[in-house]
């Protein structure tokens, strides 16, 4: 409804990710953030999803203190025109300091969510569900309670 040509597109070129966005998994949305802005550290809730970021106005690089960090590895910067994908499952944050002598400046991105390539369950109703059921049957080995307990010097 509101940017038709842009849904038109999406619909005729992108079909994993609006396929995901209408099984309820995930977006496309334009995210606009000003300068002075921190997205705290945030992990994604499947990592049956990427996600992709397409340069729409970028007013600074990353060496000038506009850039997204994933999984602790070096932060990258977005460019007009390119598309920055990760798997959002593993932690990430975005900051765009203010660096802007009192202008407010704008990152605009499409943000768009789209099915992980391996997923099995792509554009099903119950993708959910079924891939809930199958990781129950996923024999998962984890350590023991206590060796994630701090040791607690006796007194």
């Amino acid at each position: 409804e509101h940017f038709p040509e842009t849904v038109r597109i999406l619909q005729a070129h992108c079909r994993d990710a609006t396929g995901l966005a209408f099984c309820g998994g995930g977006d496309v949305i334009f995210s606009v953030l000003t300068s002075g802005t921190r997205l705290r550290p945030h992990c994604g809730p499947s990592n049956s999803r990427l996600t992709c970021h397409l340069g729409i106005k970028v007013p600074r690089s990353c060496e000038q203190g506009c850039f997204i960090r994933v999984a602790g590895e070096e932060p990258r910067g977005w460019e007009e025109g390119s598309c920055l994908v990760f798997d959002d499952s593993f932690e990430h944050e975005v900051i765009c300091e203010d660096k802007s002598n009192g202008f407010l400046e704008e990152r605009v991105v499409l943000l768009a969510n789209f099915w992980h390539p391996d997923f099995e369950f792509k554009n099903d109703p119950d993708w959910r569900q079924r891939s809930d059921e199958m990781m129950a049957s996923v024999d998962v080995e984890s350590l023991p309670q206590t060796a994630m307990m701090k040791a607690v010097p006796a007194a």
